[in-house]
């Protein structure tokens, strides 16, 4: 059976900021509504009726995500895939429409990085079967978080950071 309020903790921990969190659980609740939606499934009722106090504003995106993986007949290592390519496809998106960076610039850059994120999420997997939540990539990015919590005092925010 699945351990919701582990891996809410798990992601609760790698995730200092409170405007980053919130936001992630801003994200989980939606794509476990999609998901519900798309494939009704027991494994994702159990989670959006988790009685894990902080699960009432909805689950970590990435715990959403690996539910949903797994319900639509996916395993780990598409999860961590995922994962890891939607961590660097969003911001590049974003700085595309903010920054007015060329596109295919940015496409191209993606791709190099591809490698990279299959790399991550290599390692993330490996970590998981072993339960070595230790072990799994989390690098800290202080300054990320602090312009998250910057962006989230901004009178207009143009996204979830």
């Amino acid at each position: 059976a699945p351990r919701w309020a582990q891996l809410d903790a798990e992601a609760a921990a790698r995730t200092p900021s409170p405007a980053q969190r919130h936001a992630a659980r801003t994200q989980g609740r939606a794509l476990l509504r999609a998901a519900r939606a798309a494939w009704p499934h027991p494994v994702l009722d159990a989670l959006a009726a988790s009685p894990v106090a902080e699960l009432a504003r909805g689950p970590f995106h990435p715990v959403a995500l690996g539910a949903c993986t797994w319900v639509a007949g996916g395993q780990p290592a598409d999860a961590a895939v995922i994962a890891a390519t939607a961590a660097i496809t969003g911001p590049a998106s974003a700085a595309v429409r903010l920054l007015g960076l060329d596109p295919l610039a940015v496409t191209g850059l993606l791709a190099r990085l591809a490698g990279n994120a299959a790399g991550i999420a290599d390692t993330a997997c490996h970590a998981a079967a072993a339960g070595d939540w230790a072990a799994l990539p989390a690098p800290a990015s202080p300054g990320l978080d602090l312009l998250a919590q910057r962006h989230a005092r901004e009178e207009v925010a143009l996204f979830e950071s």
